[in-house]
């Protein structure tokens, strides 16, 4: 199939080099080494969704104890935010600025870890098998335009090398947001 679309990241017949960086991940990776890969993705001249898609994949796969991995986002209005990539089964496809710990994270712009979910008032059940959970905010220009949610069965795996990396990937996450996509609301 040839396509009249150069991509300037790949020589003819080759994987572009984001994708090869990509997929050598595997089990002895650091989260330096994930967090290269997925900045060579986000860096790539693909669309922004699909390297959304394509990074919330690998992640969730360096993740394995998550039940859940996900990416909110902050909609022009700014009212609420709306589901974007997922991986691991499905969740709230809009939440109320404010509501759960990904609508606090979003309205306060702060990170949000809950070792219990079951111990907060305001969570949000979205998986019965949850009990923890964290979400980081993703800043571009000092406004919050999306959040990074995780769930797990357990604090233990939402542990400090998983927190460390998923805080990692919402900065990298807000340093290649695109311009001209959403540039955030005010927080």
């Amino acid at each position: 199939m040839s396509s009249s679309h150069s991509d300037p990241d790949r020589a003819p017949g080759a994987w572009p080099r984001w994708l090869s960086a990509l997929q050598a991940i595997g089990s002895e990776s650091t989260n330096g080494d994930v967090l290269h890969a997925l900045e060579a993705c986000l860096s790539a001249q693909e669309h922004w969704l699909s390297r959304l898609a394509n990074t919330v994949a690998v992640l969730s796969g360096c993740l394995p104890r998550l039940l859940w991995l996900g990416i909110y986002l902050v909609p022009e209005e700014g009212d609420h935010l709306f589901l974007g990539p997922c991986a691991g089964g499905t969740n709230f496809a809009r939440l109320g600025w404010g509501e759960g710990l990904v609508g606090t994270c979003a309205r306060g712009n702060s990170v949000e870890i809950a070792g219990d979910v079951r111990r907060i008032a305001f969570h949000v059940p979205a998986d019965r098998a949850a009990r923890a959970e964290a979400a980081f905010p993703v800043v571009c220009n000092g406004k919050v335009v999306g959040v990074v949610n995780a769930l797990a069965a357990d604090a233990e795996a939402l542990g400090l090398v998983e927190l460390e990396l998923l805080s990692g990937y919402a900065d990298l996450l807000s340093c290649h947001w695109p311009r001209g996509w959403r540039q955030g609301v005010a927080g």
